[in-house]
């Protein structure tokens, strides 16, 4: 999985040794590699546990036989913290997603509510939240919005008096022949139809 930075590493070491250079100018570039990895670290407020700040004291303090030893540990702990990234990443995209199903959950009688202001609500590009969203859930953005708005449409004409106009200014749309074909759509009846069927039963 990680082998271009295996490779880059290994070769960095082989010009180290290579180059004929002291014991003490290899042990300063190794600490100085340590001291940059805790620096993107710390820039990238990544949480590392106790053991993975051991093996980094461990590395500064520089107890190896051979800087081939070293390497190999640095190498493991490299992996290590390069899959810390991938959880913290993936993680941090659900918490993404699950925020923005909740606002639309909030928001949907919203009229005003458009691909556009959702991303702005979010500080990402519309582009950007329609390939996320999608990725994460398989369906679009204003699909599931629509969903959301149907769904709720549905329970009111079932359990409330309210008259069409009034779900359907309740449920965010404007545009009432707009409404009704979409309704259609979903249920196969007009939303009329839909509740007389209902009420039949």
């Amino acid at each position: 999985q990680y082998n271009p930075l295996q490779d880059k590493i290994s070769k960095m070491f082989d010009n180290m040794k290579n180059s004929m250079m002291t014991s003490d100018i290899a042990r300063s570039i190794c600490i100085r590699l340590v001291n940059l990895v805790s620096a993107t670290m710390k820039e990238m407020k990544l949480e590392i546990g106790e053991t993975m700040t051991g093996k980094m004291d461990k590395m500064i303090a520089m107890r190896y036989p051979t800087m081939w030893n070293f390497m190999d540990e640095f190498l493991q702990f490299c992996f290590e913290l390069c899959d810390i990234i991938v959880e913290t990443r993936e993680s941090k995209n659900y918490e993404l997603k699950n925020k923005v199903e909740d606002y639309l959950k909030e928001n949907y009688s919203d009229s005003n509510l458009t691909l556009t202001s959702i991303a702005e609500c979010f500080g990402v590009s519309p582009s950007y939240l329609t390939r996320y969203f999608k990725n994460h859930t398989g369906i679009s953005l204003m699909r599931y919005l629509n969903n959301i708005r149907m769904e709720h449409a549905k329970k009111l004409l079932i359990s409330t008096p309210l008259s069409l106009d009034e779900i359907i200014e309740n449920c965010g749309y404007i545009d009432k022949n707009n409404f009704v074909q979409k309704f259609k759509q979903y249920y196969g009846y007009t939303p009329i139809q839909y509740r007389d069927i209902k009420k039949q039963k």
